[in-house]
């Protein structure tokens, strides 16, 4: 459901910005970009909240260079005295860990960039057509005035060509 929300955020912007198709893809691909990595952490570290849920990344793709980094504060499992010590003084510890980004299984499906950028152009030519009907724009794509006039048509109400 956000994501819709933000993908006619996104399409209002683009129309009320007059961008191009390839402005509106480049904005699809930087709301991609902000999707959060979902790699888990080794067993080595653990939250240091007693949590036993767990360690997973934090950054999102746009961040993301090779290195996975925790999204909470950790505690090394196996510490040494002296490492347990300083962790614990400062209440856990930033863990960052090698790999390549992951996106996570909560925004999987949603991360699809043909999909939303089919979604977003689709968004785009209703709400042309919703400023169209509304005397904001002269012009509109063709296919979505037929729609509009279908839609029209199968509400009941007599549709006529305006001879003024």
């Amino acid at each position: 459901r956000r994501l819709a929300v933000a993908i006619g955020i996104t399409a209002r912007f683009v129309v009320r910005h007059d961008l191009a198709e390839e402005e509106a893809v480049q904005v699809i691909k930087y709301i991609v970009s902000l999707f959060p990595c979902g790699a888990v952490a080794p067993s080595s570290v653990e939250r240091a909240d007693g949590s036993k849920r767990p360690v997973v990344c934090g950054q999102n793709q746009l961040f993301h260079q090779g290195l996975h980094r925790s999204d909470v504060l950790v505690r090394t499992v196996d510490a040494g005295w002296l490492q347990h010590i300083s962790e614990w003084l400062q209440g856990g510890v930033t863990y960052a860990w090698p790999g390549e980004f992951t996106c996570s299984e909560c925004v999987a499906q949603a991360s699809n960039q043909a999909v939303l950028t089919a979604s977003l152009l689709e968004q785009v030519e209703e709400y042309k057509v919703e400023k169209c009907l509304e005397g904001l724009a002269p012009k509109v794509g063709t296919p979505w005035v037929l729609k509009a006039h279908s839609s029209f048509s199968s509400s009941g109400l007599k549709v006529v060509q305006d001879t003024a």
